[in-house]
């Protein structure tokens, strides 16, 4: 599953991160990747985004930071059933073009059925400037691609006819898009327009389904859908 819950600011300009976690327990994940996640931040009352969805879900909760923000911080975050191996790993991808740090972070998570490497992100609003972070991307796949089954999610702020989206699908196959699924849209709720929010996935899995949500929360909890996606070993 990814999601950018925009740090739990729903379109009634209500902070709960409780419908938050209402949309991920309602689809009963193993993984989610996590955009726009405050963590001790003033406008977030200093709720530790990840710390308090790890509570509400009953998953392990890990953040990725991008910049600090607001007397806290602001990044990324995963919520997985399993511990990670080690650190979750997190490298800056501003570049010149950014009006906002951005990150990308990598977990190992050992399963009870394999070991999974998940990278999530969060591009940047200026075409040229994801570009260069897709690319920044490629180069991390071309290191750690081939050592697990990879996954890759977030909002990349792209559509299918991008350069940054050619770059990410040289490599990992867009699962919705592998799934014939392109008419998909994921933003902005509650009529969305457009898909931004991607799962990229290598061809490790013997099956994909789709699960589109159901929960009558999820129009009002974020300013996105989530994606969510089933891959069977």
């Amino acid at each position: 599953m990814t999601y950018n819950i925009r740090h739990g600011l729903g379109l009634d300009r209500v902070l709960k991160l409780e419908r938050i976690a209402a949309v991920i327990n309602d689809f009963e994940p193993d993984i989610v990747v996590l955009n726009e996640v405050d963590m001790g931040t003033a406008r977030s009352n200093g709720v530790r985004d990840t710390d308090r969805l790890a509570e509400l879900t009953g998953l392990h909760g890990y953040f990725g930071r991008s910049i600090d923000f607001d007397g806290g911080e602001y990044g990324n975050g995963l919520l997985s059933r399993w511990p990670i191996a080690g650190r979750l790993q997190v490298w800056d991808i501003s570049n010149a073009l950014s009006n906002e740090g951005r990150s990308v972070f990598r977990a190992v998570i050992p399963t009870t059925d394999d070991t999974l490497q998940v990278l999530g992100t969060h591009l940047g609003l200026d075409e040229n400037e994801r570009t260069l972070q897709a690319r920044f991307i490629d180069s991390l796949l071309v290191i750690y691609a081939h050592r697990y089954p990879t996954i890759l999610a977030g909002d990349f702020n792209f559509e299918v006819t991008s350069q940054g989206y050619e770059i990410i699908t040289r490599r990992l196959p867009d699962t919705y898009a592998f799934m014939g699924l392109d008419s998909i849209r994921t933003y902005p709720v509650p009529t969305p327009e457009r898909r931004i929010d991607y799962i990229f996935a290598s061809l490790n899995w013997s099956g994909l389904q789709a699960v589109h949500p159901q929960i009558a929360v999820v129009d009002t909890a974020s300013d996105h859908y989530p994606l969510q996606l089933v891959l069977v070993p």
